[in-house]
């Protein structure tokens, strides 16, 4: 077992990692008030000075390659928690370095991931290299065991993650046949519209035509054309995303009510929320208690959370209007239905 460490040093969570046969293979920490996976980095701790000094940080698969990547001295490796790359944890890097090297299998979990990561940073800017020169290892980890000082000169020679990925596609597909030239192009294409800067995209464009034996504006135009129809595909079948009626700002007052109702003795006002059983929920909510309304002993919880509770209901109820007003923008007005859903907002507005 391994604690998880924010980035003050506080421990806020545990993984867990079977050396055995068995299943699962980890086991992490649900997600809590503390840790939130989409945001957390495991090891970023223990790197960030070494990340900071150095210039570069490396974000590997496992929590075990992190493990022996600082054993091995490579003491920049980081890695995510039972989730995938998002927004969140790039941010974070790249506010400490702009130099970020990918460590993924160079398998086909591993080419999906690298192709999530730059499409993820080409949104936001920022360029990504792989390493991948394990000398025959799968992964990180394993290179270490074989030799350290292999896996410190392969960080040491990460190259540019659209050219990585470009060569794995190249090798997954037969470029000297029809089929083989058009699934090639529609990849390629699909990747380089997350390359941002026109004359990086040019090189690339015409890498790839090369590759393709076709001229550059033939592949341009097929870019065009493919960009097109995804937009009008967009167009055709995006839905507006449903409301989620428990926003951020509702779950904050149903913490804050749950630790009144929980920890401070509220007995006058009536609360609508079911007291969690699970002693992990509970902790939290003693956490949340502690922190925002133990204030001093002549503490009113009563009139605090009544006034809390005003607050919820206002929300709620601001909530199921918006969520039913999308409902209705998909009806018809002939449709039955419509009439149910209006009469429905227009008793939410008179509360």
């Amino acid at each position: 077992m391994v604690p998880f460490i924010d980035t003050t040093g506080n421990v806020i969570g545990y993984t867990a990692r079977i050396l055995g046969k068995g299943e699962p293979k980890y086991l992490n920490t649900p997600e809590t008030l503390l840790f939130n996976k989409s945001r957390f980095i495991f090891g970023l701790y223990q790197a960030k000075e070494s990340i900071r000094r150095n210039g570069f940080v490396v974000i590997v698969e496992g929590n075990m390659d992190v493990i022996s990547s600082h054993q091995a001295g490579v003491k920049e490796a980081v890695a995510t928690s039972g989730t995938a790359m998002t927004e969140q944890h790039l941010k974070a890097l790249s506010n400490l370095t702009s130099d970020i090297r990918l460590a993924y299998d160079g398998d086909a979990a591993g080419v999906k991931a690298t192709e999530r990561a730059i499409m993820l940073a080409g949104d936001l800017g920022i360029d990504l290299t792989v390493i991948s020169d394990y000398h025959g290892a799968k992964d990180p980890d394993e290179l270490i065991q074989k030799d350290p000082r292999l896996w410190q000169a392969a960080v040491n020679k990460s190259v540019p993650a659209v050219d990585w990925l470009l060569k794995k596609y190249e090798e997954t597909v037969d470029l000297s046949s029809a089929p083989g030239k058009r699934k090639y192009s529609d990849v390629a294409l699909k990747l380089l519209d997350y390359v941002k800067d026109e004359i990086e995209r040019a090189s690339y464009e015409e890498k790839v035509a090369k590759k393709l034996d076709v001229d550059v504006a033939v592949l341009r135009e097929k870019g065009e054309r493919l960009s097109k129809k995804l937009e009008q595909s967009s167009k055709k079948y995006l839905k507006k995303p449903k409301t989620e009626i428990k926003s951020d700002a509702v779950k904050k007052l149903e913490n804050s009510l749950l630790a009144l109702k929980v920890f401070g003795g509220v007995s006058k006002v009536q609360i609508p929320l079911e007291i969690p059983e699970d002693d992990t929920r509970l902790a939290e909510l003693e956490l949340v208690f502690n922190s925002e309304h133990q204030l001093s002993e002549n503490t009113d919880y009563d009139r605090e959370a009544k006034e809390l509770l005003v607050r919820y209901n206002t929300l709620i109820t601001k909530q199921k209007i918006k969520e039913l007003s999308e409902r209705l923008d998909e009806l018809d007005e002939n449709d039955e239905e419509y009439e149910k859903v209006l009469r429905e907002i227009r008793n939410l507005q008179k509360l």
